[in-house]
């Protein structure tokens, strides 16, 4: 079903629950792969975090964008944004407008190595059929 992701909780070999050992679950995230890029949305309402990486159980080469409601102070899954082919992970992200933002995609290389690094634009409007985000 498009817009379905396996689990709403995310965690990490990091996660404070599995160093106080009360974890519910395994980790579903790699190291390292939690929110990478963060931002306060322009209307000063909530908050919009990409995750760096791919969740376990969601399909390959897709980033849960969540949005956290300041207001509430609730979570809920604003979308998912496709990573290119050549994409390993994302860099940041930044706001253009109210709809549209920045995410700096990368591959895991450096140097002469390094061979994916670019910015892409999206809309938080468009979604592509697969419900991720449309980039033009």
């Amino acid at each position: 079903m498009v817009g379905q992701y396996t689990v709403p909780e995310v965690r990490s070999p990091q996660h404070h629950a599995y160093a106080q050992g009360v974890s519910s679950g395994a980790a579903n995230l790699p190291g390292s792969g939690g929110f990478e890029g963060l931002n306060l949305s322009p209307d000063g309402q909530g908050l919009y975090a990409l995750l760096e990486k791919t969740v376990a159980g969601d399909l390959p080469g897709q980033l849960r964008l969540m949005r956290f409601d300041l207001g509430r102070r609730q979570w809920t899954l604003a979308g998912r944004y496709a990573l290119e082919p050549a994409g390993e992970a994302i860099g940041d992200l930044a706001p253009v407008n109210d709809h549209e933002y920045l995410v700096l995609e990368r591959d895991n290389a450096s140097g002469e190595a390094a061979k994916h690094k670019r910015v892409y634009l999206f809309n938080l409007r468009e979604k592509n059929p697969d419900g991720t985000f449309k980039r033009p």
